[in-house]
């Protein structure tokens, strides 16, 4: 288990999973002293060697606040980044938007998530507004006719994984909340995917330049099967 320390900085932004503190768990170290509040919780990690980590993980979407030993996750945006839309502003994507979404559950030939921000506005599920869906079908991962020049990626089954943020484009509503997606254009893809490794931590995949097929893990240099943006 890595006993480095990690500490997520005040004004970053966060979805639910990430990690906004570690450290070694010892008796009087500074680990004991931190602890949650809004949108975050503790969990206790414990290596195959006996060493114990504390972790800090978010759970919401928002920014990052410390407050002395206190980390927190506020559902409000920094300045210049995603804001933050009520009920009354967000109903829904239309046709050409761009949405994030978080991938729920992945088939072989489907991936389905929940839509968390329309044309960089976070959603907003209060007030009895439940949340919108999306789908991603194979067909609509990449251009229809692929040639030579074209990149062929694999099957929504290894494109994407539970967990995962993707940015893709609304192509249709299939339902009154289900929308059909597409990350054909090359803007589109994975933006961010945890993995986690062997001794219990998390670790967020990297992109690798000019590949959309594939994300790195830094930590062991292993390549994942990812639908990603062109970088």
């Amino acid at each position: 288990m890595s006993t480095s320390l990690f500490i997520r900085e005040t004004g970053a932004m966060v979805c639910p999973g990430d990690l906004l503190y570690s450290a070694p768990l010892t008796v009087d170290g500074e680990a004991l002293q931190v602890v949650a509040g809004e949108g975050s919780y503790v969990k206790a990690v414990s290596g195959g060697d006996g060493t114990e980590e504390l972790v800090l993980l978010s759970s919401k979407l928002g920014i990052v606040q410390w407050d002395e030993s206190c980390v927190s996750v506020f559902s409000r945006a920094a300045p210049g980044s995603l804001s933050t839309a009520s009920s009354h502003t967000v109903l829904g994507p239309r046709p050409g938007d761009y949405v994030h979404v978080r991938i729920l559950r992945v088939q072989r030939m489907f991936a389905y998530g929940e839509i968390i921000a329309i044309n960089n506005t976070w959603c907003s599920h209060r007030r009895g507004f439940g949340a919108f869906r999306g789908v991603l079908r194979q067909d609509d991962i990449r251009t229809f006719h692929v040639t030579k020049d074209q990149l062929t990626p694999p099957p929504p089954s290894v494109s994407f994984s539970s967990g995962d943020v993707v940015l893709a484009e609304v192509v249709s509503q299939s339902d009154v909340r289900q929308y059909q997606l597409s990350t054909v254009g090359p803007q589109f893809g994975v933006l961010e995917s945890t993995i986690v490794r062997e001794d219990g931590s998390l670790e967020k995949l990297q992109h690798i330049p000019q590949r959309r097929d594939a994300m790195v893990s830094l930590s062991d240099g292993a390549l994942h099967l990812k639908w990603c943006p062109l970088l």
